[in-house]
């Protein structure tokens, strides 16, 4: 989401789109559309690629997965807009947010690992994030388990608060940059 925006500035069409009828609400909601069309589009090709490949059926996971990609999806939007934030209100050096915050985030989330082998303290952030939730649900599903519903409830509640306020950011910082006069900067 945070680089369909990024795209904006570096093609000289922000300035454009902000003058325009648009909302910026329909301006999200098409980034958002947007980042639906690229996720469907990666997904097939990587389970296209993988079942050539290697003979490996995506769909043989089973559905279980499927909400567990979801609550990630609404993550990376919120992530994304802290991005978009970040952008708006520090100019366009601050890209480098955009681009590093997923990086952070990751090692927290337990992508590559159980979240139990962090120290203590930062188990407790890792808990805080529902990509964490998330990665331990999808451990448990592809263990053979059934779907954690309680861990799924954790991050889907996380994320309605996350996107929320990020949401709020971003009209803090779009409001500022209008006001400062930062969106007749961008692509200078």
């Amino acid at each position: 989401m945070s680089i369909a925006f990024l795209e904006d500035i570096w093609s000289r069409n922000l300035l454009n789109v902000q003058v325009s009828p648009l909302s910026s609400v329909e301006y999200l909601a098409g980034l958002v559309l947007f980042s639906l069309g690229k996720v469907a589009f990666a997904v097939a090709v990587m389970a296209g690629l993988a079942l050539g490949l290697y003979g490996f059926g995506v769909t043989s996971l089973g559905v279980g997965l499927v909400p567990f990609m979801g609550v990630l999806l609404v993550l990376g939007w919120s992530l994304g807009l802290i991005g978009i934030a970040a952008v708006l209100r520090f100019g366009e050096n601050a890209q480098v947010v955009a681009w590093s915050l997923v990086f952070v985030v990751q090692p927290l989330a337990g992508i590559f690992y159980p979240v139990s082998v962090l120290p203590a303290p930062l188990q407790t952030v890792a808990w805080f994030l529902p990509a964490s939730h998330v990665f331990e649900g999808m451990r448990t599903v592809l263990g053979g388990g059934a779907v954690p519903w309680d861990r799924l409830a954790w991050a889907a509640g996380l994320n309605v608060a996350y996107l929320a306020a990020t949401l709020g950011l971003f009209a803090w910082a779009l409001r500022y940059a209008r006001r400062h006069g930062k969106l007749s900067r961008f692509g200078e």
